[in-house]
C-alpha cells in the first residue's frame, strides 16, 4: 500500500488547509469566474439544451417548444401559451464554477488524470444545473397551463415536480457544490494507490466517456424528433390527458380573436366543436368568427 493511501484522513485533510493550496484555490476560482464571464452564452445554451431534452424525454405530451438562454435569462416557450416564460439564472453558474474551480486547484491538473477529473466535474455539474432548470421550467409552465385548463402530464408527475421545486431545488443548489468538492477531494486521497492501475483506468474512463457522449447525442436527437411544431400536432397527445380540452380551445380562440388572428381562431373553434360538451358554444364562436371575416372582406 502506498504512503498516501495509508495516511489517516484527518492528516490528509490538512493538505487542503495549507496556504499554498488555498492560494491555488483562490486563483482557480478567479479563473473560473473569468471564463464564465466570457463563455456564459455557451454554458447557458448547453444547460438550456439539457433541460429542454429532459422535459421532452420525460413529459407525457411533448409540450415544450424551446428553452434557450437569452444572455440574461432562460426563456421557455410552448405552443399552448402565448409569449415566453422567463426564468432567472439564480445559482446555475455557481453550481458549475465552484466544483470546476476546486478540481482545477487540486494537484496534477495537467496530467491525464487531472484533466479527466476536471472534465468530469464540469460535466456532472452542468447535468445537475440542467436538471434543476428542467424542474423549474416544467413546474412553472405546467402551473400556467393549468390556468387555461390543459394538463400535459399525469397528476402524480405534476405533484412530484411541484414537490421538487419546493423542497429539493434549494437543498440541491446549496449542497451539491460542497458535496462535489468532497467527492473530488476523496479522489485525491487515493491517487497514489491507483497509480499502478493508471493505464487501465484511463482506457476504461475513455470508453465510458465515449459511450456517454453517444448516449447523450442519441437522447438529444430523440428529444428533437419528439418535439412538435404546432398546437395542432400536440392535440393527439393531449386527448387522453384532457377530457375537457374543448374548454382550452375555446379560451385560445377568444385570445386569437382578440388579437386579430381570425383564421386561427376559427380553426380552434372548429376543433372545440368535436367535443360534445362544448359543441354549442363552439358553433356560436364559429358564427361570430365568420361574421367578422365577412366584414373584413367587405371593406374596400
Amino acid at each position: 500500500m502506498s504512503e498516501s493511501a495509508s495516511r489517516p484522513v484527518p492528516e490528509l485533510l490538512t493538505d487542503f488547509l495549507r496556504p499554498v493550496f488555498l492560494l491555488r484555490l483562490t486563483l482557480a476560482f478567479l479563473a473560473a469566474a473569468a471564463l464564465l464571464m466570457v463563455g456564459d452564452a455557451a454554458l447557458g445554451a448547453v444547460i438550456a439544451r439539457g433541460a429542454r431534452d429532459l422535459i421532452l424525454l420525460t413529459s407525457a405530451a411533448p409540450y415544450l417548444d424551446t428553452l434557450t438562454w437569452s444572455g440574461e435569462k432562460f426563456r421557455a416557450t410552448t405552443h399552448l401559451l402565448g409569449g415566453h416564460l422567463s426564468i432567472d439564472p439564480q445559482g446555475y453558474w455557481f453550481l458549475v464554477a465552484f466544483p470546476a474551480g476546486f478540481a482545477a486547484a487540486l494537484p496534477g491538473l495537467l496530467s491525464l488524470r487531472g484533466l479527466a477529473r476536471l472534465l468530469a466535474a464540469i460535466g456532472i455539474s452542468v447535468a445537475v444545473a440542467s436538471l434543476l432548470l428542467a424542474i423549474t421550467a416544467d413546474g412553472l409552465i405546467t402551473m400556467k397551463l393549468h390556468e387555461v385548463h390543459v394538463r400535459v402530464n399525469p397528476g402524480w408527475r405534476d405533484m412530484l415536480v411541484r414537490s421538487a421545486m419546493g423542497r429539493f431545488w434549494d437543498f440541491a443548489a446549496l449542497m451539491y457544490p460542497f458535496a462535489a468538492c468532497l467527492g473530488l477531494a476523496w479522489t485525491e486521497f487515493g491517487r497514489d494507490a491507483s497509480a499502478d492501475r493508471g493505464r487501465g483506468l484511463h482506457w476504461s474512463t475513455g470508453a465510458a466517456l465515449l459511450a456517454l457522449a453517444l448516449l447523450l447525442i442519441a437522447a438529444d436527437r430523440y428529444a428533437e424528433a419528439r418535439r412538435v411544431d404546432s398546437e395542432l400536432a400536440l392535440r393527439p397527445h393531449l386527448a387522453d390527458l384532457n377530457p375537457f380540452f374543448g374548454r382550452h380551445l375555446l379560451l385560445r380562440a377568444r385570445k386569437l380573436e382578440a388579437t386579430g388572428h381570425l383564421n386561427m381562431a376559427g380553426e380552434a373553434c372548429r376543433a372545440a366543436a368535436k367535443y360534445p360538451r362544448f359543441k354549442q358554444e363552439a358553433r356560436q364562436c364559429q358564427r361570430r368568427i365568420r361574421a367578422k371575416l365577412r366584414a373584413q372582406e367587405a371593406k374596400p
